[in-house]
């Protein structure tokens, strides 16, 4: 389904809005959308949340709460694993989009994350 999706983690410029793709399977789903020209796929499923980001920034990120996982970047010189610890992970589906919400650690900064998709007509 055709939705909206918003990203904030709280600050005074990290809103970032998308048109994007939306394919809901019980409390799983996959997210399609373009953040700065780039293609990103965000997937939830048995309690990991996947980020995939390809084109100026190329990026693999997962998250799992309460479980250490990574940040893979694959950008030339700035190739690399970062840990990421995360504390919290939920993520509600329903007949109208999804909501998520993350707490996690990457490179010793913390942060939040709200997400949602909401379907569009």
């Amino acid at each position: 389904m055709k939705c909206r999706v918003v990203f904030d983690n709280g600050r005074a410029d990290g809103r970032f809005s998308s048109e994007g793709e939306l394919n809901c399977d019980g409390n799983a789903f996959s997210l399609e959308y373009v953040l700065d020209g780039d293609k990103c796929r965000l997937c939830y499923r048995g309690g990991i949340l996947t980020q995939r980001r390809c084109g100026k920034v190329n990026l693999d990120m997962s998250f799992s709460e309460n479980a250490e996982t990574g940040c893979i970047i694959k950008d030339g010189d700035a190739s690399g694993r970062i840990d990421i610890f995360t504390g919290k992970l939920n993520a509600v589906t329903d007949e109208g989009g999804v909501k998520v919400f993350v707490d996690y650690t990457l490179g010793g900064e913390r942060s939040t994350l709200r997400i949602s998709a909401e379907a569009v007509n």
